[in-house]
């Protein structure tokens, strides 16, 4: 059994508290990503995007069709 797989066992055995105790301080021992880090992961979709507007591949829909449309969802939404 890998070290990983021991430490969740044991800790899946520990009483509700205990497990989210330990989830929150796992998740805050992750490194959140920088804004840089960011850009960087989006950069490639951002292309492909873009080359598909540029090629006619994408269906695109005029902003006033989609706020209009957003508008109607939202007041139905709210009855």
């Amino acid at each position: 059994m890998s070290k990983s797989s021991t430490v969740l066992a044991e800790a899946l055995s520990l009483d509700s508290t205990e497990r989210v105790r330990i989830a929150l301080r796992l998740v805050e021992s992750v490194e959140e990503p920088t804004p840089e880090d960011i850009d960087a992961a989006w950069a490639p979709e951002l292309a492909r995007r873009a080359e598909e507007v540029r090629s006619g591949r994408a269906v695109t829909v005029p902003a006033d069709d989609v706020l209009t449309e957003l508008e109607g969802w939202l007041s139905n939404r709210s009855r």
